[in-house]
């Protein structure tokens, strides 16, 4: 059982008598707060919101990840699910608009838009976030990047390690540096 955390306090009092075991920096006027395995939001007078979950990520491009029942699913700022808690994984809303994400049951990685459509087929072993109008992608122990329609910037090379700066940056993995 745990017996310490965090409790929560706004400039005139405090807001909630549990105890907190994480809790996030505001993101579209909501915080993510959890206790013990559930996650929720409060608001700026620290209103706890009706929407709970499993766990969450805070808001990020107006949207957190969220997971529940097994599965994780897409919730706007308005606490809207725009993808039910289905999928085996999803990535953060990148700043394109598309998310990453791996279907139950699929074996490939995918980019998927705010409702859950595809959006760049499932083709991939593994995918990051897009950052710069670009996502590192792998297949197999290759890796190379993709642009928003999933053409190739650079094509998969077992030679590289990249990592993704934003901004239209790469960092490359060098080991004769």
């Amino acid at each position: 059982m745990e017996t310490h955390g965090y409790s929560l306090h706004n400039r005139q009092s405090k807001v909630n008598g549990g105890k907190i075991r994480q809790a996030a920096a505001f993101s579209c006027g909501y915080a993510l707060v959890a206790t013990g395995y559930t996650s929720y939001f409060i608001d700026e007078q620290g209103n706890k919101q009706d929407a709970t979950f499993d766990s969450a990520t805070p808001f990020y491009n107006n949207y957190s990840v969220v997971f529940l029942n097994n599965g994780f699913g897409l919730l706007n700022h308005r606490f809207d699910l725009t993808i039910e808690p289905t999928m085996e994984h999803l990535g953060d809303m990148g700043d394109n608009g598309l998310l990453c994400a791996k279907r139950q049951g699929s074996t490939k990685w995918e980019y998927v838009d705010a409702n859950g459509e595809t959006k760049i087929e499932a083709k991939f072993d593994g995918t990051d976030n897009f950052k710069g109008g670009m996502a590192i992608v792998y297949i197999g122990s290759q890796c190379g990047t993709i642009d928003k329609n999933g053409e190739y910037i650079i094509q998969p090379s077992s030679q590289l390690g990249l990592y993704n700066m934003g901004e239209g940056f790469l960092a490359n993995y060098d080991s004769d540096v």
